[in-house]
């Protein structure tokens, strides 16, 4: 089977890679190069135009779009997000590419900031693309090289904890290897599979206290910043030169057992 994976350097897309060897990946990225992949094509997707010449040598059976950035913005919307989603499509319509696997957040149409904003929105243009896709919202992800664990690495270090936002607040943190195994079965997936958008978040909800010191395997001192002072937190620790802080989480990821209306994959255990 030969996928062409948007993202692939990134850590769900090569954890994909990783996982799945007797596939052909070919892999798309703005500027970094998958090590795991023989085949890299570097292009900045959200550019228009992009994909115009993009042509490949063996028909590819599926896209897989792990791209997620939060760089550029225009009109409170990360266009980057939006428009390489757009790109993503063009390509597969040229190319006669039919099914598309998309990688979202837990509801996105609960519309806070616009990383949301655009994230639904790049979602409505899969729903409207006319190809088979499945969409994966995806909780918070942890495991080995994930975000969440070179926080707890850093935890291990001493630094000092910041949460921004009310400690209240529940999350619902998924192993990044039950992330894998709901993609293979997209891969592998039947005719009653497509169409359609499910969520994948993690056994239990907790605390993001709780998560951390489950990952740490001890006891933490957390402080509570406001989310009414987040701007001007957020400056002070980015002159922080010593790096003593390790800092929250994006508010779309605290969903307090409200989920949008979409089949739930929930695994079994805690890793």
């Amino acid at each position: 089977m030969n996928i062409l994976i948007a993202g692939g350097s990134g850590f769900i897309g090569n954890k994909i890679i990783e996982h799945f060897k007797d596939y052909n990946f070919i892999n798309i990225s703005k500027t970094k190069k998958a090590t795991n992949v023989s085949n890299n094509i570097i292009m900045d997707l959200s550019s228009e135009g992009s994909s115009l010449d993009l042509n490949f040598d063996k028909p590819i059976d599926m896209i897989i779009n792990c791209i997620d950035t939060k760089e550029a913005k225009e009109k409170g919307i990360r266009n980057d997000i939006v428009e390489t989603t757009r790109t993503l499509i063009q390509i597969a319509k040229k190319n006669r590419i039919e099914k598309l696997i998309h990688l979202s957040i837990t509801n996105p149409e609960d519309i806070k900031d616009d990383y949301q904003k655009s994230k639904f929105l790049a979602e409505k243009a899969v729903e409207n693309s006319n190809l088979k896709f499945m969409i994966f919202r995806l909780s918070l992800l942890f495991g080995e090289g994930s975000q969440l664990d070179r926080l707890v690495d850093r935890i291990k270090e001493k630094k000092r904890i910041v949460q921004i936002g009310d400690p209240r607040d529940k999350i619902s943190p998924v192993h990044i290897n039950d992330v894998i195994k709901n993609v293979k079965e997209a891969i592998k997936g039947d005719s009653t599979s497509w169409y359609e958008t499910y969520t994948i978040c993690g056994p239990e909800y907790m605390s993001f206290k709780e998560f951390l010191e489950r990952r740490a395997e001890k006891e933490l001192k957390i402080y509570n910043v406001p989310k009414l002072i987040e701007k001007m937190f957020v400056r002070s620790i980015a002159d922080d030169k010593t790096k003593r802080i390790a800092v929250a989480l994006e508010s779309s990821y605290f969903h307090n057992n409200n989920f949008v209306n979409h089949p739930l994959v929930r695994p079994t255990t805690f890793y």
